[in-house]
């Protein structure tokens, strides 16, 4: 390792002390590079003259209230999960199982949740 690289090193390892990352105090919203360019949101049509990013053309550019609507509508949480009507018993142990969350093929080793979770780890 040339002294180059030790020096390198040792600057990358100064940042980094007892697993806590130490990071110099840039402000990454205000120093970040921007392009200059003339366009209208896709969605409200108002006037965008700086981004973060060359735009390609291809795809739609929204102002900054559009885009973060537009995040916070997509990140809705975990989906409901469509349950089927079911007539059977566990296999494990008879429990009637009256509802299941896939569509059996087979209802000949179908297990309840108890079951299933039991046998999960063997």
């Amino acid at each position: 390792m040339s002294s180059c690289d030790k020096g390198r090193f040792i600057n990358i390892f100064s940042k980094y002390q007892f697993g806590i990352r130490y990071v110099d105090t840039m402000d990454f919203q205000n120093d970040r590079p921007m392009v200059d360019v003339d366009l209208s949101c896709a969605e409200c049509g108002t006037h965008i003259s700086q981004l973060p990013f060359q735009p390609s053309g291809d795809r739609p550019v929204y102002c900054r209230d559009c885009n973060r609507a537009r995040r916070d509508n997509n990140s809705r949480g975990p989906r409901e999960r469509k349950m089927y009507d079911v007539d059977v018993n566990c296999s494990g142990c008879g429990t009637h199982i009256s509802q299941l969350p896939f569509q059996p093929r087979d209802t000949s080793n179908i297990q309840c949740r108890d079951c299933y979770l039991k046998n999960k780890d063997n």
